[in-house]
């Protein structure tokens, strides 16, 4: 009997120095939100004459969703192009907002084209 008390104290010692009795407070791992990006957004003309086609061209890196706004609209891919014919005399504004995986987390970019 003796001899078993010096192979159980070395193991009590281990098991309580490895910490393993909960009751300590631990701060949760915290929340990694990765931001959108729209990487590029461009015209494939900044002034045009009445009646031309523009395409509208974009990429995005961690997006979930894009639309766009002003003189465009809809639902947008998170990369692509798109054609446009511009038939009023105006400046255009075209918006496109992308959204990463937290709703809250936007980003847009602007691109106008000066139709004459």
């Amino acid at each position: 009997m003796k001899n078993s008390f010096f192979y159980v104290l070395p193991l009590l010692i281990i098991i309580t120095s490895c910490g393993g009795g909960g009751g300590g407070s631990s701060t949760p791992d915290p929340i990694i939100s990765i931001n959108p990006i729209i990487d590029t957004f461009t015209s494939s003309a900044s002034s045009v004459s009445e009646g031309d086609s523009i395409t509208l061209s974009w990429t995005t890196t961690n997006t979930i969703s894009c639309s766009g706004s002003g003189d465009w609209d809809g639902n947008k891919i998170q990369s692509g192009s798109e054609s446009l014919s511009l038939s009023e005399i105006k400046t255009y504004s075209f918006i496109l907002t992308c959204n990463g995986e937290n709703p809250q987390n936007t980003v847009s970019k602007t691109v106008n084209v000066n139709v004459s």
